[in-house]
């Protein structure tokens, strides 16, 4: 499988919930992930996302297809907090939002090699992270962080046909 220039998980689409504006607010049950190495490997327990989804065209995917797709995390640089102790917390906290989250997780750079890698954030899934401002001088790669609020947004890359069994 040849890698893409974003990390993704893959899973199934339950829900779609869209807008008049074109985008959607969608839920996918994630299965399993790419690797940093390139190798693909199956969730201890399958998580259930909510994402924005802000190009959402309905003719590209539709419910129960099995899909690739990558996350990113915005969040402002005042949620975001260095952690104590090493964990991995992933819980909604608003029932207006679906999108939004707290989450605790590893910060790492991806692609380790060549250019100037994206910081990534791992909370069971990697997903891009865009802070308000560059979070360097507040953590370090490896480092645990807290995100006390943020928001998921999500690209489907293609229905698959990919299962892993």
């Amino acid at each position: 499988m040849q890698q893409s220039s974003r990390l993704r998980v893959h899973g199934r689409i339950t829900a779609i919930e869209p807008e008049a504006t074109g985008a959607a607010t969608t839920r996918v049950g994630v299965d399993s992930r790419e690797s940093t190495a390139g190798g693909i490997s199956r969730l201890e327990s399958p998580m259930t996302v909510y994402f924005f989804n802000p190009n959402y065209w309905p003719p590209f995917f539709t419910l129960l297809d099995r899909v690739w797709l990558s996350f990113e995390i915005y969040a402002d640089s005042k949620s975001i907090t260095v952690a104590n102790t090493r964990r991995v917390e992933f819980r909604a906290i608003s029932n207006t939002d679906k999108c939004e989250y707290k989450m605790s997780g590893e910060l790492f750079l991806w692609p380790k090699s060549g250019s100037r890698g994206s910081v990534y954030f791992d909370c069971g899934v990697p997903m891009l992270l865009t802070a308000g401002r560059d979070i360097s001088g507040l953590a370090r790669t490896g480092s645990t962080i807290e995100i006390s609020k943020g928001r998921i947004y999500g690209q489907v890359d293609r229905p698959s046909v990919y299962s892993m069994k």
